[in-house]
């Protein structure tokens, strides 16, 4: 890079640097969980992914809800007392990192 005055007397100064772009990895996120319980039961969702990161799930496609995967990547949910079938689907996972990265 070569800067030049346009000023009397002319100047010139010759200049170098550089610029590092890192590029982070997408978060990860998997749901788990046990797929058949008694009627009056409850059941473990797990969430396995990202350390940090956040998950947004939906309960039978309810409201999006959201939890936090500890420093390992895990967590769960234990769901209320189920008379019924019921869906838990994961729908994102968004790092702790800055710039977020989505998945």
């Amino acid at each position: 890079v070569s800067v030049t005055a346009t000023t009397t007397p002319a100047c010139t100064n010759t200049a170098s640097g550089s610029a590092v772009v890192t590029v982070l990895p997408l978060p990860t996120a998997a749901i788990s969980g046990a797929t058949t319980i008694c009627s009056g039961a409850t059941a473990v969702v797990s969430f396995t992914g990202t350390a940090n990161a956040t998950i947004t799930y939906t309960v039978d496609s309810g409201a999006n809800q959201t939890i936090l995967l500890d420093a390992t990547g895990n967590v769960s949910v234990t769901t209320p007392v189920l008379t019924a079938n019921s869906t838990y689907n994961l729908v994102s996972v968004a790092s702790a990192t800055t710039p977020v990265c989505n998945n």
